[in-house]
């Protein structure tokens, strides 16, 4: 008996270590609005876990959408709390028609949404995320527009944006963006996009590092192709000011589809696996929270206080205080991973950080509680 009693009892644990997928509603303008949450393993009411709004394409729901992204498997390994709104019947107010929402008011939804979430699941308010698929994505950049206040970056997969929701955008503060488009999208088309109704990608593209500060092309690299399924992945990125970052892969050849999902949408067109797009919007999310870079203070610039030579570094990275002590340096990837410490400290103000074993690209030297970029080109 003490055995089965062992067995059903790791069972029972097993099954309480599980994320939890609940239901809720409320009511907005006399409709009843629903959406579905994930709640990791290890949420807890006091966690101030991060939120991660997912937002349905045209013709679907939350289940859909969670079905295609399967941002809950990532929710769970990550630690956030992740929510799949419905829209009213299976579409959203993307502003294509009214400038601002209209019909159900999705803004006012989702805007209370993120208080009911915060109300019930303790959510962190400094660390809320939206992104979204096709129409998901269009609504999430209005959103973006709207609520940017209450945002710390976006994300959207196959979308572009309203053009009457971008002649009245109202964003006063930078947005961290990833924009994620296959070139052979038929559905939302890349280069021409829709006249009358939404810009091309690169249009969208030229809007938010214009918006965020930036300047030119930064770096572009294309990624391995692991999977030859007639797509590849080139990833854009800009240097922009430190609370804002624009980041864009461009899926070449891609069709209308999330990359890494396990199903197409049935709109044609090659579905890149040589990437998941969920854990690749993760990594961008989790570098910002309201105030931008997380671990940043962006009224501070590396540069005024110390030399970083040579930049672009072939073999090694030098750093030197420019008075006091320099603290502990480290240089980490564009998806936060440290890469490399220093190697060699020459005194209390020097220290030296190695570089030959990275790839060419664009890495962030951190340290003192701000941060440098840097180009490693061999």
């Amino acid at each position: 008996m003490r055995k089965i009693f062992a067995v059903l009892l790791t069972l029972l644990l097993a099954f309480a270590a599980k994320a939890q997928v609940l239901t809720g509603s409320f009511q907005v303008g006399g409709y009843i609005r629903v959406y579905n949450v994930t709640l990791p393993s290890n949420w807890s009411q006091n966690a101030n876990m991060p939120l991660v709004i997912d937002l349905h394409y045209l013709g679907a729901d939350g289940r859909d959408e969670d079905s295609l992204t399967r941002f809950g498997r990532v929710a769970d390994t990550a630690g956030f709390v992740l929510c799949h709104p419905y829209g009213g019947g299976t579409d959203w107010a993307v502003g294509q028609v009214a400038p601002f929402s209209s019909g159900l008011g999705d803004v006012i939804f989702l805007d209370q949404l993120i208080d009911t979430l915060h109300q019930h699941y303790g959510i962190n308010l400094d660390r809320v995320y939206v992104t979204g698929m096709g129409q998901g994505g269009f609504m999430a950049q209005m959103l973006a527009c709207h609520l940017g206040d209450r945002l710390a970056a976006v994300a959207i997969v196959g979308a572009s944006i309203a053009d009457s929701a971008l002649y009245y955008c109202n964003l006063s503060r930078p947005m961290p963006t990833l924009v994620i488009h296959g070139t052979a999208d038929s559905v939302v088309p890349y280069y021409a996009g829709l006249p009358g109704y939404w810009p091309p990608i690169p249009n969208l593209i030229s809007y938010w590092r214009q918006h965020n500060g930036c300047g030119g092309t930064f770096v572009s690299q294309t990624l391995p192709d692991l999977v030859q399924e007639g797509s590849t992945v080139t990833a854009h990125f800009w240097d922009c000011s430190p609370e804002a970052q624009v980041w864009h892969y461009e899926v070449v050849n891609g069709g209308f589809s999330w990359p890494g999902a396990t199903r197409d949408l049935g709109s044609g067109g090659n579905r890149n696996m040589d990437i998941d797009a969920s854990v690749e919007i993760w990594n961008f999310f989790k570098r910002f929270d309201i105030n931008g870079l997380v671990g940043v203070n962006a009224s501070v610039s590396l540069s005024e206080e110390s030399e970083v030579f040579p930049n672009p570094a072939t073999d090694w990275v030098h750093v030197r205080a420019g008075k006091g002590v320099l603290g502990q340096v480290t240089l980490r990837d564009l998806q936060g991973r440290v890469v490399a410490a220093p190697s060699l400290r020459i005194d209390a103000r020097a220290q030296d950080v190695d570089v030959r074993g990275l790839v060419n690209g664009v890495y962030l030297l951190e340290g003192e509680g701000v941060v440098r970029r840097v180009v490693v080109m061999h």
